[in-house]
């Protein structure tokens, strides 16, 4: 992708949101997590789920950033006792969001040209 077509995209994601523009632009979406250590080892208080979501998430042990993206990576979020499927997508979405925040505006920029890589293949 073209950079001036990374720039258009993320001044719309600044705009609009960064999942309202990737739905659009993907009907099926393939993502990552951005992550960095510092982000893993914040609480997920600091991702603002639901109280049925965090407390879940609490009992199962997973209380930072970091051991969510573990339960994620490796399929078992599923297992936590007491999360259906809306609850699973909004720590899913939460998640995705809350990384992409994070990032500085250069690591947005290469996030998203990794989010097209992907996706136009």
């Amino acid at each position: 992708m073209e950079t001036n077509d990374i720039e258009f995209v993320y001044r719309c994601v600044e705009e609009y949101g960064l999942l309202p523009v990737l739905s659009q632009v993907f009907p099926t979406l393939k993502v990552f997590i951005p992550v960095s250590e510092q982000l893993c080892k914040m609480s997920i208080k600091d991702l603002d789920l639901s109280v049925r979501s965090y407390n879940a998430l609490m009992a199962y042990g997973a209380k930072d950033i970091g051991s969510l993206i573990d339960l994620l990576n490796s399929r078992k979020l599923g297992d936590v006792r007491n999360l259906g499927a809306k609850s699973t997508k909004e720590i899913q979405l939460r998640a995705f969001e809350y990384s992409y925040e994070a990032l500085d505006e250069k690591e947005k920029k290469e996030f998203l040209d990794h989010i097209f890589e992907i996706n136009c293949k």
